[in-house]
């Protein structure tokens, strides 16, 4: 169970990246609109689209594995509470 913890945290911190750097890339293009910036750090097209699928792709895998965590917890937990 430990382990399903741990690798819950990874993924939803991957997710919580991808959605920073994503928004630092939704920024940046704005203020290249903005200013008429030619930016060479700034996504566009697919490969922003890329970044925000394995985003949310990380958040799914990291709050389906945090639901079985929690669900077997609490399998656990109304075994131990049932009279024996």
């Amino acid at each position: 169970m430990q382990n399903t913890k741990a690798t819950s945290r990874f993924f939803l911190r991957g997710s919580l990246l991808g959605i920073v750097l994503f928004l630092i890339n939704l920024g940046l293009g704005k203020l290249a609109l903005l200013y008429q910036w030619n930016l060479w750090l700034h996504l566009e097209g697919v490969a922003e689209f890329l970044l925000l699928l394995i985003t949310v792709i990380c958040f799914v895998i990291g709050t389906l594995l945090t639901e079985r965590r929690l669900a077997a917890e609490n399998m656990n937990r109304t075994e131990e509470d049932r009279p024996s």
